[in-house]
């Protein structure tokens, strides 16, 4: 008989001050500085749900996160800006976990409770108003491209186009221009992109975000162009 048990496995890194990647997504440390792993009798509750960032035109995944009955000192081994990674197996003999999202540590917040349990909450973005979306873009007109080059100009190896060919070939007929990634997003979507959303990759690079453009048609093939 096997037992069905969630469990989770939460992983927090300082990023790495000796790496700069070109997009402005920070890399983490190689060795994690803690792991909270339930199967050591830590409660957790968890939610992951697609929610509207900070930048307003793109959804992204983001965590909430509450641990019970850590140390009281917990708090004062993690900062914002540091980042998390979440693993979780769905049964107890299991011996590998499985990579779910990875993001960025917002400012964390504890309580104290009557009976003497002692939470924090935790909330883990995708997007920050740091990374990548805010970098200078060497190309600033994109009038005469066509939507694919435009797409791949901005975000190199990090796009995922889920519209058809017609789509993906229509040439950009007016003046777009941007001096950010940030945006460019803001001037294509609604004109030639219908939605944008922004998911992971593998975890193993810190985080990979991807930007998943797509068109709502019937019928339409996926595109893929990502390391």
């Amino acid at each position: 008989m096997l037992l069905l048990q969630y469990d989770f496995k939460i992983e927090f890194y300082n990023t790495d001050k000796s790496k700069k990647s070109i997009d402005g997504i920070p890399f983490a440390e190689e060795i994690p500085k803690i792991i909270i792993n339930t199967q050591d009798g830590i409660h957790i509750d968890i939610s992951i749900s697609n929610v509207y960032s900070n930048i307003h035109t793109i959804s992204s995944k983001q965590a909430k996160v509450v641990l019970w009955n850590l140390p009281l000192d917990f708090t004062d081994h993690i900062k914002f800006g540091d980042i998390v990674k979440i693993h979780y197996k769905k049964f107890a003999h299991e011996k590998n976990f499985d990579f779910i999202m990875a993001g960025t540590l917002g400012p964390p917040m504890s309580t104290d409770y009557p009976g003497g349990d002692f939470s924090v909450e935790l909330d883990i973005r995708l997007l920050t108003k740091s990374n990548f979306f805010n970098r200078k873009l060497e190309n600033k007109n994109f009038k005469g491209k066509t939507v694919q080059e435009a797409i791949e100009s901005v975000f190199p190896n990090r796009n995922i186009l889920n519209m058809d060919e017609k789509d993906r070939l229509k040439i950009i007929d007016k003046d777009i221009y941007a001096s950010t990634p940030k945006e460019f997003i803001d001037k294509i979507k609604g004109k030639y992109v219908h939605n944008v959303i922004a998911d992971i990759g593998t975890g193993l690079r810190g985080y990979e975000c991807y930007l998943i453009f797509t068109n709502y048609k019937k019928g339409g093939k996926m595109f893929t162009t990502r390391h």
